[in-house]
């Protein structure tokens, strides 16, 4: 489709650009860029050159610097780009500073800074302050399952994060001296995917989970 000449994953990762609304990433073998995603005919770009057939698992633009990504592969490979708009953007391996071997299964950038992020690896999340050279276990006491995904509150003066496992919900914030339950009334079930929708005008902002096997 538009020019990708790679199948992608089961669940394929795409991000808007969150500075351009028109500009869309997609992550295959390799990422591919579009300028033009609101076009009634969409053309791709690949702008990485990864090697192999592993797919990405998930794509992550800084919203504070949106050149700055980070990509994560099922091969265990995770790479940054400082310049994303570039038309052969430079990546770099950041595979050997993983915690694990494990792939990251979700990416998750502070909003305020682009060196600043999180990753769901496997049963934990780590924290990395220097753009993934180093990383340090922020699971606490968190449950010994698969934590699966990762959201910050863009508007929380608290840094609010949010973390989705396969039994709910958990909160934490740079108040917290740990992790605390978050799903009264939510079914003891797996939480795939946790978003957010801002509304501070009318004060209805809202977060979703999506679930395994009971929607949304």
């Amino acid at each position: 489709v538009g020019g990708i000449s790679e199948e992608g994953g089961w669940v394929t990762p795409f991000k808007l650009d969150p500075g351009n609304a028109s500009r869309m990433y997609a992550g295959f073998d390799n990422v591919w860029r579009t300028d033009n995603v609101k076009a009634g005919t969409v053309a791709w770009t690949s702008i990485s050159n990864f090697g192999g057939t592993d797919n990405c698992v998930d794509v992550a633009i800084a919203p504070s610097d949106n050149n700055v990504m980070y990509v994560s592969r099922y091969d265990g490979e995770f790479y940054r780009t400082a310049n994303a708009q570039a038309g052969s953007p430079n990546w770099t391996d950041l595979s050997a500073n993983l915690p694990s071997t494990s792939t990251p299964k979700d990416i998750e950038i502070d909003p305020l800074d682009e060196d600043h992020l999180f990753i769901a690896v496997s049963l934990d999340i780590y924290e990395s302050t220097d753009g993934g050279q180093s990383w340090s276990n922020y699971s606490g006491s968190l449950p010994n399952v698969s934590l699966n995904t990762i959201v910050i509150d863009q508007n929380s003066p608290a840094e609010a994060m949010y973390v989705g496992m396969d039994l709910g919900v958990y909160y934490r914030d740079m108040n917290s001296a740990d992790w605390e339950a978050y799903y009264t009334g939510l079914p003891n079930i797996e939480v795939t995917e946790l978003e957010i929708y801002y509304n501070t005008t009318d004060c209805r902002s809202a977060i979703f989970a999506a679930t395994y096997a009971q929607g949304l």
